[in-house]
């Protein structure tokens, strides 16, 4: 932590050399885990990872009204479920030698792959936008995955309009109709 904390000052000090810092993320997981255990270092890694969930929960929930709150035992194990999908895509998207980019307005992240038409990278975020409401499907009731979908919905407009304004007002980017997600369970 030490070592950071020079890192960090050596940052706003113009004369400072801020090259000569060889800090790596392995030294800071030793740092963490000798401050924490090993247990709790691995339960706050897992934190950190999922805050991109944890947002799009949290954005929920307070969409939600009071008598459809989500139980704190049921966002954890929603944030964990779309955790596990996002790191599956990622692997999946690793194996074919692609790379893939994330589009999030708050409410989530889409993620679709680098390379293609602007159609096939909304058909890809739309597949992913699936993937995820399959996966809430199994955490949250009627009206709370119904809210979900909304979100979803959104989400995918807003990644629509981003790839029309990104390839230009002629961009034929089409939208098949919005809220005819399939619902598992």
């Amino acid at each position: 932590m030490k070592v950071q904390a020079e890192h960090s000052r050596c940052l706003v000090d113009p004369a400072c050399n801020s090259q000569q810092w060889n800090y790596s993320h392995t030294t800071h997981q030793q740092e963490v885990a000798a401050l924490l255990g090993a247990d709790r270092a691995q339960r706050f890694e897992t934190y950190k990872n999922t805050l991109g969930e944890r947002e799009s929960i949290s954005q929920m929930r307070a969409r939600l009204s009071d008598s459809q709150r989500l139980s704190d035992a049921n966002a954890e194990g929603l944030i964990a479920s779309l955790a596990e999908e996002r790191a599956l895509m990622t692997r999946e998207t690793s194996q074919r030698g692609g790379g893939y980019f994330g589009f999030g307005v708050g409410a989530g992240v889409l993620y679709a792959p680098s390379e293609g038409t602007p159609e096939s990278q909304y058909e890809a975020a739309r597949q992913y936008s699936q993937r995820l409401r399959d996966r809430a499907a199994g955490y949250l009731n009627t009206e709370q995955l119904r809210l979900f979908n909304e979100m979803q919905d959104e989400q995918l407009v807003a990644f629509r309009n981003m790839l029309r304004n990104k390839n230009g007002p002629d961009s034929a980017v089409t939208t098949p109709r919005l809220g005819t997600s399939v619902v598992k369970g």
